[in-house]
C-alpha cells in the first residue's frame, strides 16, 4: 500500500534557502500555524530579528544552546520549548560542539515579509547571564489511552491559535481509534517506533513511523497509533484549533 502523501520522513524534504544560511525544512502550513525544521551548525547564531505579527514557539530537538528574547537569555536543551511574542527580538546559538536541531512553529503561519532584521550593533541588549529553560510537565491520560503533557495555557492557546502537546505510549500499547470533527492535526515523532492507522470512507490504511516521521491528519480521518518498538513511542502533537472537549469521537 503506498504511503499518502500526508506521511513524510522530514529527510524527505528538500532545504530551502534562508537569510540565515542554515538547513531549514518548511514541513507544513494550516491556517493558524506553519512548521519548520531546522538544523544550525556548532557555533551558529541566526541572525537578530523581530517579527510584527507573527508569534513563533522554538522546539529543540537534539542539542543545547542559548535562545535571547527580548531581554531574556534562556539555556535550551533537548526538549525545550520558548514562546516569542510578536514584536521581540530573538536570535538561537548554537555554543554546543553538536548540531542544534529544533523545530519552529509560527502563528499566523510563515510569512518571509514579516521579518525584520536587526542590527546588533545598534541594538542595545543588555542580557544577563543565561537561566534555565524550567519544563513543567504533568502528563496525564487522554482518551485515547495515551498519556499526554499539554505545553499552552488556555491563554496562550487562545492567543496562538492552535495547540501544542506531547504524547507518550508505552512499549506494547495501542491508543483508540478516533476522529475529530473540529481540529486536524500534526503527528511529529520524537522517539521510538510505531504503526499509524488511518481510515476515511473511502480506504483504510496502516503505515511504520519513526524518529523525523511527519503525519498529518485532517479533519474526520480515523487515526489511531500503536508501538511496535522496544522503547516508548513520543510524539509532538499540533491541533489546529486547540483540542476541545468533546471533539474526541472514538470509533
Amino acid at each position: 500500500m503506498n504511503v499518502p502523501k500526508d506521511i513524510i520522513n522530514i529527510t524527505d524534504l528538500p532545504p530551502v534557502p534562508n537569510i540565515c544560511n542554515q538547513t531549514l525544512r518548511e514541513v507544513i502550513a494550516m491556517q493558524s500555524v506553519s512548521l519548520a525544521h531546522i538544523i544550525m551548525a556548532s557555533g551558529n547564531s541566526s541572525l537578530l530579528h523581530s517579527h510584527e505579527k507573527m508569534h513563533e514557539v522554538y522546539y529543540i530537538l537534539e542539542g543545547h544552546g542559548i535562545l535571547y528574547s527580548g531581554t531574556d537569555a534562556v539555556r535550551v536543551n533537548k526538549d525545550s520549548y520558548l514562546i516569542i511574542p510578536s514584536g521581540n527580538a530573538h536570535k538561537l546559538h548554537n555554543n554546543s560542539s553538536m548540531p542544534l536541531e529544533h523545530l519552529v512553529l509560527a502563528s499566523p503561519p510563515f510569512d518571509p515579509s514579516d521579518i525584520k532584521l536587526i542590527n546588533e550593533n545598534s541594538f542595545r541588549m543588555q542580557y544577563s547571564e543565561p537561566k534555565l529553560q524550567k519544563s513543567l510537565r504533568k502528563w496525564v491520560y487522554a482518551e485515547d489511552g495515551a498519556l499526554v503533557c499539554a505545553f499552552f495555557s488556555e491563554k496562550e492557546r487562545k492567543q496562538l491559535g492552535y495547540g501544542l502537546a506531547s504524547g507518550l505510549l508505552p512499549k506494547g500499547r495501542t491508543a483508540n481509534q478516533h476522529h475529530h470533527d473540529i481540529s486536524e492535526e500534526v503527528y511529529y515523532v520524537l522517539s521510538g517506533d510505531g504503526i499509524i492507522y488511518l481510515k476515511t470512507s473511502e480506504h483504510e490504511s496502516e503505515h511504520e513511523i519513526g524518529p523525523g516521521s511527519v503525519i498529518h491528519i485532517p479533519k474526520s480521518v480515523v487515526h489511531g497509533l500503536e508501538n511496535v518498538g522496544d522503547k516508548e513511542l513520543r510524539v509532538l502533537c499540533v491541533s489546529d484549533p486547540p483540542y476541545s472537549d468533546g471533539d474526541f469521537i472514538r470509533e
